[in-house]
């Protein structure tokens, strides 16, 4: 018996010419499978272009208002979750942004929002240090901001790796971090 997606039927006595048709596209089928597989293995080898940005300016707020105020707005959430403020549409179709930017929703096509980080850290010092050097921080989910130190362990900015990665060739710095140190809300210095 032999079957191809239809009724069963004998070898001999029961094939027609759609059974041969069936047949032929599996074999063709089959011998593009290697060709197939071969591309998809290779797929993260192709080379591909960097893209057109020649520059990246971050900007890391520590003590900003919170992103759902900003850039996350939550329209249909229920009001204890959403801010007070409205989204402004953006020159971006379906991108809302805080009425409190109606500047940059004018130019929102020239910037990226990044909308899915996310962290299991308790504490924000330590969260920012992930976000700023994608490793975990040894101390991560200390109690306060105040248990965390500096260490000689501690990981680089991924700015600092950048400035050695491709250093400038006008010299003119390629990286370039304020001080200021992150906090938590608890242990603001300066409150009001």
């Amino acid at each position: 018996m032999f079957r191809v997606l239809g009724s069963p039927a004998k070898l001999c006595d029961g094939l027609g010419r759609r059974d041969f048709l069936r047949i032929g596209c599996l074999g063709a089928a089959g011998l593009a499978l290697p060709e197939l597989f071969s591309q998809r293995l290779h797929a993260g080898e192709q080379k591909g272009s960097f893209g057109r940005a020649k520059r990246c300016l971050l900007i890391f707020l520590t003590g900003g208002p919170p992103q759902v105020d900003l850039w996350d707005m939550k329209p249909s959430a229920p009001a204890e979750v959403r801010g007070e403020l409205q989204p402004i549409a953006t020159n971006v179709p379906g991108i809302q942004i805080s009425e409190l930017m109606p500047n940059l929703a004018q130019v929102a096509d020239k910037f990226c929002i990044l909308r899915s980080l996310t962290h299991h850290d308790t504490v924000h010092t330590s969260a920012g240090y992930t976000l700023l050097t994608g490793f975990d921080h040894l101390q991560a989910n200390a109690k306060t901001a105040t248990d965390i130190k500096p260490r000689p362990e501690d990981h680089p900015h991924l700015g600092s790796l950048l400035s050695l990665a491709r250093p400038s060739a006008s010299g003119t710095p390629v990286f370039v971090s304020l001080p200021e140190i992150i906090k938590d809300a608890a242990v603001n210095e300066f409150p009001g």
